[in-house]
């Protein structure tokens, strides 16, 4: 099995063109709420695709698998939110 860096490197390189498009705290909630699946965590200014997005995932993988799933997510969306403060 691959290390918890390589998963996130490799969810980060699928998201790398896009981490620009947002905004303030996006990327962060949206980490958040993979970590925690709570609403509150949501990004106010998403529709509802990631959560479909998620939700599919779960219904297809073992509970252990989605757990992993959602932390590389969270790892990688928190590295894209590092990226794009850092280009300012």
């Amino acid at each position: 099995m691959k290390t918890g860096i390589e998963l996130i490197a490799e969810e980060r390189r699928e998201q790398i063109e896009d981490a620009e498009q947002y905004q303030k705290n996006e990327l962060i909630d949206a980490a958040m709420y993979a970590v925690t699946k709570e609403r509150k965590y949501y990004p106010e200014t998403w529709d509802f695709w990631f959560h479909n997005k998620m939700m599919d995932k779960e219904k297809r993988m073992s509970e252990q698998e989605f757990w992993i799933e959602r932390l590389k997510i969270a790892g990688a969306l928190i590295a894209a939110e590092i990226d794009r403060v850092s280009k300012r």
